[in-house]
């Protein structure tokens, strides 16, 4: 059986930048990214809300570190994201500090939305986008944080991918999105990923969640061995995260634990992750993202959706959805 490294490095006194480059030497990065290559980096930027994007976005901390660690070898590196249903990609680069760092660092970022767009057929999503600099990219970093998910259990390196779908509606695909999640990893693998365990984040994840300090980072040239060797750090079972699966039992990477090479530097977090519950009103409103009158008069309606979703909190609050 094929054997994939896992590097995990505690971020110490050193800094992130240090834990960062000992990560990627554990996995040989340089061996995938060549003297210029054109390299895109996929950080996770799923909300704007300040007091939430600690725990669910990418840190800073983290991206600055790749892009240093990248700038010995190229400077032909973009930063990536797609809007959105509720803030765009400019909005999300601006609130995080991204705009600065590519001031200082001289990447560029891109809105994919605002990209050269290329039209493909799926098999049964009919015809699909796909963002023009991905599809020309050599090297495609990505950059999630170490989090739960109430729809596919787990969001690591392959779940980040979805914001590489160049429309803020892709929530409508939620139907398929364990079979898109891995169609997308076939057509964009991220050559390396580099995992934000600095604080994690489970219960309800991906943005709502609650925040858990790891203090570590996580690196992999398999995104599947990466997603499933993360995931055993905190105690979830990577046979429950379906898109996982799927990856592996198609050849995309391994997540068998003895088919992973677990390269640590120190003792591991002991921590247990809570998974998030799928309730009875995240189904449902999955369920029904398929219909247009829903995603028009409720979902994409904030005068509608806000209200809503403030009564559905209370009533998890209080044990009635659950």
């Amino acid at each position: 059986m094929k054997q994939a490294r896992v590097a995990v490095r505690r971020v110490g006194q050193d800094g992130v930048l240090d834990a960062v480059r000992d990560a990627m030497e554990s996995c040989c990065w340089q061996e995938v990214v060549g003297a210029d290559s054109r390299v895109a980096i996929k950080p996770n930027l799923c909300t704007t809300i300040p007091n939430r994007m600690r725990a669910a976005n990418t840190s800073l901390d983290v991206i600055e570190s790749v892009i240093k660690v990248l700038q010995s070898k190229t400077n032909n590196i973009v930063v990536v994201e797609g809007d959105g249903p509720r803030h765009t990609a400019d909005q999300a680069f601006e609130v995080s500090g991204l705009v600065n760092l590519a001031r200082e660092t001289g990447v560029r970022l891109l809105n994919l939305c605002n990209d050269q767009l290329v039209t493909e057929h799926h098999p049964f999503l009919g015809d699909i986008l796909f963002p023009r600099t991905l599809l020309d990219s050599e090297v495609l970093i990505s950059l999630p944080t170490l989090k739960t998910h109430a729809l596919t259990y787990f969001t690591g390196s392959i779940k980040n991918l979805w914001g590489c779908v160049p429309r803020p509606d892709r929530i409508l695909y939620h139907r398929f999105i364990d079979r898109y999640l891995t169609d997308l990893c076939r057509k964009f693998p991220p050559r390396i990923s580099v995992m934000d365990g600095i604080i994690g984040m489970d219960q309800r994840g991906p943005v709502n969640g609650r925040p858990r300090d790891l203090g570590i980072v996580l690196a992999s040239r398999d995104p599947v061995a990466l997603d499933a060797a993360s995931m055993r750090v905190v105690r979830l079972d990577p046979a429950q995260c379906s898109h996982i699966r799927l990856a592996a039992d198609e050849g995309l990477g391994v997540m068998a634990e003895s088919a992973i090479e677990l390269d640590a530097d120190a003792e591991l977090p002991r921590v247990t992750f809570e998974p998030a519950r799928m309730d009875w009103a995240l189904r449902a409103m999955n369920a029904l993202t398929g219909k247009r009158w829903f995603r028009d008069y409720f979902l994409f309606n904030d005068l509608v959706f806000y209200p809503a979703k403030w009564a559905v909190n209370v009533l998890r609050r209080v044990g009635i959805v659950r």
